[in-house]
């Protein structure tokens, strides 16, 4: 199998873009959208947050 630059940057280009895929429509079955994602992870990691701190 030969490997090129080409073809890694495209395979990582399609599997970027599936997995967007995939979370968004994950997140869209629990009425969120991708940037509610960063939200979401912070709150995780520090379970209060002000909005000033969140932004």
């Amino acid at each position: 199998m030969e490997y090129s630059v080409q073809k890694v940057l495209s395979l990582i280009s399609h599997i970027h873009s599936v997995s967007a895929e995939f979370t968004n429509r994950r997140l869209a079955e629990k009425n969120l959208i991708s940037s509610h994602g960063f939200i979401l992870f912070q709150l995780a990691r520090n379970e209060t947050m002000s909005m000033t701190q969140l932004a």
